[in-house]
């Protein structure tokens, strides 16, 4: 059913009265309450608040501090040069031709071996899956689940796709934290 454009008054039109007086004809009032009083005050209250907007100008928005760190705890310009593939890629990892058992080892190993080294970003390539019967790829689909797994969840900050150059859709990188020392 096509709605009725409201007036730019913003006033109820009578078919608008007479839908409300319809929806509220068997509504009963709870005892012990001043409805007459509360609506003069609404009004009163609305009345107010439209002859100060009219009065007083506008403040300017407040601008809100930027904050220093991306929600992961990542610094903003860090996260951006790992989204446009602007970070040294430390280290590869190609998984074509693994089946999930061996990508999934291979890939705890190799970030493994490079969080040891202080390596940051590794590219994981697991290809776009173009001859498995699952569309997008298995291995594609599956690294996600494998990187939020014990103990790689520990080691990785954050993961982009990658850019084209480094293999687009086939491709991630995968920025791992920095280690910490254990001094006391």
């Amino acid at each position: 059913m096509p709605s009725k454009k409201k007036p730019e008054n913003h006033s109820l039109t009578q078919s608008d009265v007479t839908l409300w007086k319809a929806v509220t004809d068997d509504v009963k009032r709870l005892p012990g309450r001043d409805y007459k009083k509360a609506a003069a005050e609404a009004v009163s209250c609305k009345k107010t608040l439209q002859q100060q907007t009219r009065e007083a100008p506008l403040p300017a928005p407040k601008k809100e501090p930027r904050k220093a760190s991306a929600p992961n705890g990542l610094d903003r310009r860090t996260d951006e040069r790992l989204r446009k593939g602007q970070m040294k890629i430390d280290a590869r990892l190609d998984l074509h031709g693994l089946n999930q058992g061996e990508a999934r080892m291979a890939l705890r190993a190799a970030l493994s071996k490079a969080y040891e080294r202080g390596k940051r970003c590794v590219l994981v390539i697991t290809g776009k899956g173009r001859s498995s019967r699952e569309e997008g790829g298995v291995l594609r689909k599956k690294l996600p689940g494998w990187l939020a797994e014990a103990p790689l969840k520990n080691i990785v900050l954050k993961t982009h796709p990658a850019k084209p150059r480094d293999g687009g859709e086939g491709a991630v990188y995968v920025l791992l934290r920095r280690q910490r020392d254990d001094r006391d």
